[in-house]
């Protein structure tokens, strides 16, 4: 409601939304509406610390969290998709795991938002609790008094993060039929959000870490143990991503632009998992309904339902 010209709106939230614009004079009143129109630029999560493991133990973010071989680790050929380079971290044996470097940052306490991920295979239910990914005390952990933070297989197969004594989430997929599955946790400072290959499976709202609470030198942050598999692709965000964030994660790889998206990569993502795969490209048509995928962007159509 103004009579400044010209008329502006700030958006602070990327995404898609329907604007009216409404004008009022001596003459009348005129009504304008836009629908799929704006897509908001913000400053984008950055990534933290990103382990490749690409034939290198080096933190691709730049910021020092390199990893350090225990035991008989090494790298893989075996890769999850074209995304995750030409090698990956190979896990042969339950002693061995990469020890990352400069953990004190990677902050996993109650009230800080963060983001992990990771690609895994090859990892066949054993009964055990296979670790992905632990960040502990290094020596005298009590459960009481130092809330570790682990994601991990659970003995029937699915993703599962916890805080120890804390709480947990776990997916309903099974993730131990020896293929490659990403993992990923979202922590938004309250509660959790969990995906399994791109997809959100469960969720939780319990207290995160309590680091340095007892005094304690700082913890170690561990990719592998007790595990026999492949890891790739470890990501950590000081922030908490969104669904889109974490689906174009999967599709793109952990490097992906998260900045600003246009509302066709929206809508590509919500209904295609990816921006460019063939069956989400503009001119694609997946189910031969006669329709672009443009021109079914622009109709508001589901391009995934041979009823819409």
């Amino acid at each position: 409601n103004t009579a400044v010209s010209p008329v502006q709106h700030t958006y602070n939230t990327l995404g898609t939304y329907t604007v009216t614009l409404t004008v009022s004079g001596s003459d009348g009143t005129s009504v304008l509406g836009m629908t799929n129109c704006i897509a908001t630029s913000y400053s984008p999560p950055s990534l933290w610390a990103w382990l490749t493991f690409n034939n290198t133990l080096a933190d691709a973010a730049g910021n020092g969290h390199t990893g350090m071989f225990v035991g008989n680790a090494g790298y893989s050929s075996d890769v999850p998709n074209a995304t995750g380079g030409s090698a990956s971290l190979n896990l042969p044996d339950n002693s061995s795991s990469v020890l990352v470097s400069n953990p004190g940052d990677l902050d996993m306490n109650t009230g800080h938002p963060f983001t992990l991920a990771c690609w895994f295979a090859g990892i066949i239910n054993s009964g055990s609790w296979p670790v992905l990914i632990i960040k502990q005390p290094a020596s005298n952990w009590v459960c009481t008094s130092n809330n570790r933070a682990v994601l991990e297989i659970s003995p029937d197969g699915h993703l599962y993060y916890g805080v120890a004594c804390v709480g947990a989430v776990e997916s309903t997929a099974t993730v131990t039929d020896g293929l490659w599955h990403h993992g990923v946790i979202v922590y938004d400072g309250a509660s959790y959000q969990l995906y399994v290959d791109g997809v959100a499976d469960g969720s939780g709202t319990f207290a995160g870490c309590n680091e340095g609470a007892q005094g304690e030198p700082a913890w170690t942050f561990n990719v592998g143990y007790g595990l026999v598999g492949n890891v790739d692709e470890v990501a950590f965000w000081n922030e908490a991503l969104t669904a889109i964030q974490v689906q174009r994660v999967y599709a793109n790889g952990a490097g992906a632009s998260l900045g600003t998206m246009t509302p066709f990569q929206i809508w590509q993502l919500e209904y295609f998992g990816c921006t460019n795969c063939p069956q989400a490209a503009p001119e694609a048509d997946p189910l031969g309904k006669g329709m672009s995928n443009t021109n079914q962007f622009l109709a508001g159509l589901n391009p995934t339902n041979p009823a819409s």
